[in-house]
């Protein structure tokens, strides 16, 4: 969406932006800034179906597609254009991680790592995008302060001993969530974030914490502090999981 108005001052004519969910996968602000005050259609559930050209772009067929992305036939529109961008997501660069043999994450790609922000190897700590995917750089910030603190108890010999912590598991609605272990010495933030578009959802975590919003998206981080007594008191893993429509 970024590129769509920057391609525009520049002096382009950008046709639409496809997006294969049926919600935006930006920033609602994106979506505004973007798009809707250049004027530039955005078509949801729609996919490339074909590029169209020899020595260069000549043309694109978007089709539309059904809940699990399969084509829906009869749905085609050719696009007459000589320029095709195509965005595939954004993923933690962690090939020193894995290299280091931290144990890593599926849903996020980065690593696993406790409220301090140290992985699974003791002395080696990741935040910011290496971790995960933020929304903006404020967020980095923080979690490089986390970080840097949770290193500094490494070298004084007064980090919690990971054996000691409680693990934090999402269940079904909840796409990512990090920390992935707390010491419950301290109130923990956790950086959630959601499967699908919801409208008045209450967050939980554990049994002990509730927060409701109006809404929650994919694409928006979800911050909350969590009161240490909630992972003190929990006997176990302590499940985060979202109630809402």
């Amino acid at each position: 969406m970024i590129m769509a108005r920057r391609l525009t001052l520049e002096g382009a004519q950008v046709k639409a932006v496809a997006e294969v969910l049926p919600y935006p996968s930006g920033l609602v602000r994106n979506v505004v800034q973007c798009l809707h005050d250049f004027n530039i259609p955005l078509l949801l559930s729609h996919t490339v179906a074909e590029v169209h050209g020899d020595r260069r772009v000549e043309a694109v067929t978007l089709v539309r597609v059904d809940e699990r992305w399969n084509p829906v036939q009869g749905t085609e529109q050719r696009i007459e254009c000589d320029t095709l961008l195509l965005s595939v997501g954004l993923i933690p660069e962690n090939e020193l991680s894995k290299a280091a043999g931290v144990a890593m994450d599926s849903r996020t790609g980065g690593a696993c790592v406790s409220d301090f922000f140290e992985t699974t190897l003791p002395g080696v700590f990741s935040c910011g995008n290496v971790l995960h995917v933020n929304d903006v750089v404020d967020n980095v910030s923080s979690e490089g302060e986390t970080a840097a603190h949770g290193a500094y108890l490494r070298l004084k010999g007064r980090m919690p001993d990971r054996t000691s912590m409680v693990p934090i598991e999402p269940d079904e609605t909840i796409g990512q969530v990090v920390p992935h272990h707390v010491s419950a010495q301290n109130d923990a933030t956790l950086h959630i974030r959601v499967k699908r578009p919801m409208k008045k959802m209450t967050l939980r975590v554990g049994d002990g914490f509730e927060k409701k919003l109006p809404f929650a998206r994919p694409s928006e981080m979800i911050w909350v502090t969590v009161p240490k007594e909630v992972f003190r008191s929990a006997g176990g893993p302590v499940v985060v999981r979202c109630e809402g429509r």
